[in-house]
């Protein structure tokens, strides 16, 4: 049987949550010293840059969906071999995974620091807090993505993106 379809809020959350990451949550700290005026301008240029470019691949995705005849979506792969051919095709996937990669291990080992500091150690067992805790980490992270059931793993994600926002209201206000 097919999954039943997602939920437009997990939807949304899967990719605020991708794009913009708890990176924001340091936005109002590190643009504090611009002024509000020259934070906004800058914010908004970006957002521009970002909206312009998911416009711009969502046009190409409907162009591979409807020449390949895909009714479930492109992959990047798919795309990029339609724009630039099969070897930057390559270049650009390896890209594109190369900045999953990053992005994740960023992740992770920002949520290991923050597990180590709440985690309770004696002195002499300190050091090996942090790459203990980035380990538990991603073994927790694993565990959700690849043990659970969809929907749970939807619903879990949808919770963190609301983390994130109630952080960055926080912090702002």
């Amino acid at each position: 049987a097919a999954a039943p379809p997602m939920r437009v809020i997990d939807a949304a959350a899967i990719i605020g949550g991708t794009s913009v990451g708890g990176s924001f949550l340091a936005l109002p700290m590190v643009t504090a010293p611009l002024g509000l005026g020259p934070s906004l301008v800058g914010m908004f240029a970006a957002w521009a840059v970002l909206a312009a470019s998911a416009i711009a691949y969502l046009e190409a995705a409907a162009i591979v969906m409807e020449r390949e005849g895909e009714a479930e979506g492109a992959s990047v792969v798919a795309v990029s071999r339609h724009a630039f051919g099969g070897a930057a095709a390559t270049v650009v996937s390896s890209l594109f995974l190369v900045q999953c990669v990053v992005v994740i291990a960023a992740q992770l080992a920002k949520a290991g620091e923050l597990l180590s500091l709440l985690a309770p150690v004696a002195a002499a067992a300190a050091p090996a807090a942090y790459p203990a805790a980035c380990v538990a980490t991603a073994a927790l992270s694993a565990a959700a993505v690849f043990g659970a059931r969809r929907a749970l793993v939807e619903r879990l994600n949808t919770g963190l993106a609301a983390t994130l926002i109630v952080g960055l209201l926080w912090l702002s206000g």
